[in-house]
């Protein structure tokens, strides 16, 4: 069986969104994999964002730190971009891919996380980011001072009620997330 995923929720969304130009981008390698299959079920390329460490050396302080080198594997130019990640805490990650598709000439940028974790200063940076809008889940509540109007919530309640109603039923969960492409998408 599946597991249980809200990604399927924000599939449906920009499916419906009919956007031309699309591509996934996974943030990470750690999520490559989850935005491939993102991808794939809306029948669009994959671009990924590749952080690599280059070198420890040490501050005056005595600590340790470790520059990294952000790099985009996959052309972006004039795409429609869809950064895809189970979670957002500080923002810090999702900002720093959105800037860097913008300079590689991405059209337009949008984000999607399942869980909205939000903590510190996460909702500033995101608001004034090139991320135009964020659509996210109620996995976790979202207090109103931490809303704004690029944000989309998309509660999950209908998924775990239609989960609960195919148990119960003896119905397979599994075809629920089973999307065919959308036609929109070609």
């Amino acid at each position: 069986m599946n597991e249980l995923n809200g990604l399927s929720l924000l599939l449906h969304y920009f499916a419906d969104k009919y956007l031309d130009d699309l591509m996934v981008v996974s943030p990470d390698m750690g999520f490559a994999k989850q935005a491939r299959n993102f991808a794939e079920q809306l029948g669009v390329p994959l671009a990924i964002a590749e952080k690599r460490r280059i070198q420890h050396f040490q501050r005056t302080d005595g600590t340790l730190t470790s520059p990294e080198l952000l790099n985009l594997i996959g052309d972006v130019s004039g795409k429609r971009c869809i950064i895809t990640d189970d979670e957002i805490a500080t923002g810090g990650s999702m900002v720093e891919v959105a800037e860097l598709l913008v300079k590689a000439g991405a059209r337009e940028v949008y984000a999607g996380c399942i869980h909205p974790v939000l903590v510190g200063k996460a909702v500033e940076k995101l608001k004034n980011s090139p991320i135009h809008e964020l659509v996210t889940t109620d996995t976790l509540p979202i207090p109103p001072e931490k809303r704004w109007p690029g944000l989309t919530v998309l509660t999950i309640s209908t998924l775990l009620a239609e989960v609960i109603q195919r148990i119960h039923s003896g119905v397979s969960v599994d075809t629920m997330f089973q999307m065919p492409r959308h036609p929109a998408l070609g």
